[in-house]
C-alpha cells in the first residue's frame, strides 16, 4: 500500500533481501515498487529509506522513504571513506562514496565524514542538469500535489487532467498515488499514443478516478491517423449518474487501429443500466478496435460491445462481469476470448450477436444467484459462434 505523507512515501520493497535504511532507492514502474538505486542508474533515484519500526523490512513489506528533495540534508549511508564537503557519487544498493564517477548525487555535508564503509553521512541531494531523473518519463499525481508543480515524485501534480496536458510522446506515464480524484470534468485523453495511466500495482482500489454526476469519466476520441494505443492499470474508475465509466470513440481516426490496455482497473458505476465501457465505431473502412483487459478487472456496470469493422477483437482474461455483457448483431469478423472469466447473474442482454463473431470461452464460471456452472453461449450471445474449452 503506498501512502504519502510530510515528505515521504510508503511502498513496497522489491529486494530479495530486507532492505537497510539510509539507501538510495529508485521506483520500479513495471512491478509498482521499490529496489536499490545502484552506479549504473546514475542519478535516477526517488529517496533515501528510512528505520522501520520493526527492523529492516523484508521482500514485500512496506519501507518509508524520505523524498528528494534539492538542497535539503538527508542521510545516506557510504560505501568508503568520504571527506567533508565531498561530492558524493552513486554506488550499487543504494550507497554513495566520493570515488568520481559520471554524475554527482549529492554533496557531503561540512560537518559529516565517513571513516569508511558502512558509515552514515549527512548529505545534500543534488537534481543534477536535468532535475530528478526519475521525472524525465514519469508525471505524477497526488492528493497533496499542486498543479502548478513540475509533476515530479517530489513536487507532484493535484489532477489527472493536468497531467494529461503535461503528457508527450517521451513523458508518456502518468502515476497517480492512492487517493479519490474528483475531476472538473470528463478526463479527455490527449491524441498521443502510447500513452499509460496508472495507480499503484496492487492496489487498484486504493485510487479511485471520478467526474461530476452525469458526465463520462474517461473519455478516448483522438484524432490521429496512426495506429492508436492507450494503457489502463491499477485503478478504479467510478460512475456517477447516467454516463459511462470508459467511452472509447475511434470516429476522428480515419482507417487506423485503436488498441486500449486496461490492466487490473475496476469500473464501478452506480445504475446497472450505465455502461462500465463505452463502444463508439466510427464508419470508417478499416478501422478496427480492440480492447485487452489482463489481471484482475471487475465491471460493475452494463458491458456494451459493438463491433463495427472486420477484425475488432476484444481479448478478457481474468475479468469479472457482474451486471451485463450486451454484444451487437453487426455482420463483422469480430474475435472475442473469455479466460479465467466470471459471468453473473445472466448476463447477456441486448442484442444476441451474430454467427460471424467467433468466441472462444476458456476456464470460465457463470453465477445465478448461489449457483455456479460452467459459463456457455447463454452468457455472451446465442447468434455468436462459440467454443466452450
Amino acid at each position: 500500500m503506498a501512502q504519502t505523507h510530510d515528505g515521504t512515501i510508503t511502498l513496497i520493497n522489491a529486494e530479495t533481501d530486507p532492505i537497510p535504511p539510509f539507501r538510495r532507492v529508485k521506483y520500479h514502474t513495471t512491478i509498482g515498487q521499490v529496489v536499490f538505486a545502484d552506479a549504473a542508474d546514475g542519478n535516477d533515484w526517488i529517496g533515501t529509506t528510512l528505520p522501520g519500526i520493526d527492523g529492516d523490512p523484508a521482500n514485500g513489506e512496506n519501507v518509508t522513504i524520505a523524498l528528494r528533495t534539492e538542497g535539503s540534508t538527508f542521510k545516506v549511508e557510504a560505501s568508503a571513506a568520504v571527506t567533508k564537503n565531498a561530492s558524493l557519487y552513486p554506488e550499487d544498493d543504494g550507497k554513495v562514496s566520493d570515488d568520481p564517477g559520471t554524475v554527482i548525487c549529492g554533496t557531503a555535508a561540512g560537518t559529516s565524514l565517513a571513516s569508511g564503509s558502512g558509515s552514515i553521512i549527512e548529505f545534500h541531494p543534488t537534481g543534477g542538469t536535468g532535475g530528478p531523473a526519475s521525472s524525465a518519463t514519469e508525471i505524477w499525481v497526488a492528493k497533496n500535489g499542486n498543479d502548478g508543480n513540475p509533476g515530479s515524485i517530489e513536487l507532484p501534480l493535484l489532477t489527472i487532467t493536468a497531467a494529461f496536458a503535461a503528457a508527450t510522446a517521451t513523458r508518456d506515464t502518468i502515476m497517480v498515488m492512492p487517493g479519490i480524484y474528483t475531476e472538473a470534468a470528463t478526463v479527455t485523453w490527449p491524441s498521443t499514443t502510447d500513452l499509460k495511466l496508472s495507480g499503484i500495482a496492487g492496489s487498484p482500489e486504493l485510487t479511485r478516478i471520478t467526474a461530476p454526476t452525469g458526465e463520462n469519466v474517461i473519455d478516448i476520441d483522438p484524432t490521429t491517423v496512426a495506429t492508436f494505443e492507450s494503457t489502463l492499470a491499477n485503478l478504479t474508475i467510478v460512475g456517477d449518474g447516467d454516463c459511462s465509466g470508459l467511452r472509447l470513440d475511434n470516429g476522428g481516426q480515419g482507417s487506423s487501429k485503436m488498441n486500449t490496455y486496461l490492466n487490473d482497473v475496476h469500473i464501478e458505476m452506480d445504475n446497472d443500466a450505465y455502461e462500465a465501457i463505452e463502444q463508439v465505431h466510427g464508419d470508417n473502412l478499416n478501422a478496427a478496435m480492440r480492447i485487452y483487459h489482463h489481471g484482475n478487472n471487475s465491471f460493475d456496470g452494463l458491458m456494451a460491445i459493438e463491433p463495427g469493422e472486420n477484425g475488432d477483437k476484444y481479448f478478457f482474461h481474468g475479468a469479472s462481469f457482474g451486471v451485463g455483457f450486451a454484444v451487437g448483431n453487426g455482420d463483422f469478423t469480430a474475435e472475442f476470448e473469455f479466460r479465467d472469466c466470471l459471468f453473473q447473474d445472466d448476463s447477456a442482454s441486448g442484442d444476441e450477436g451474430h454467427t460471424n463473431q467467433t468466441v472462444a470461452m476458456i476456464g470460465c464460471v457463470s453465477k445465478t444467484g448461489t449457483t455456479y456452472a460452467a459459463a456457455d453461449k447463454e452468457d455472451i450471445g446465442t447468434n455468436m459462434t462459440v467454443t466452450v474449452i
